[in-house]
């Protein structure tokens, strides 16, 4: 496996994780989002945007459920 294979894995730095969030908060395309994180693909990077939204979603109805 290359680094490059490595660096797709579910790797990420929370700096990415950051510019991720913030990128795609300004509303740029996938293809604008992934050029401003560099080792990151298109599909990596909606893949990891789908988690960490479904991440939250979760965690707000744990915590209605359980107050």
């Amino acid at each position: 496996m290359s680094s490059m294979d490595l660096h797709s894995l579910d790797n990420w730095t929370e700096q990415e994780i950051g510019a991720l969030m913030e990128l795609k908060g300004r509303g740029l395309s996938w293809r604008n989002v992934a050029a401003g994180i560099p080792g990151r693909s298109l599909k990596i990077c909606q893949g990891r945007y789908a988690r960490l939204l479904a991440d939250e979603e979760l965690r707000c109805n744990l915590a209605a459920s359980y107050g």
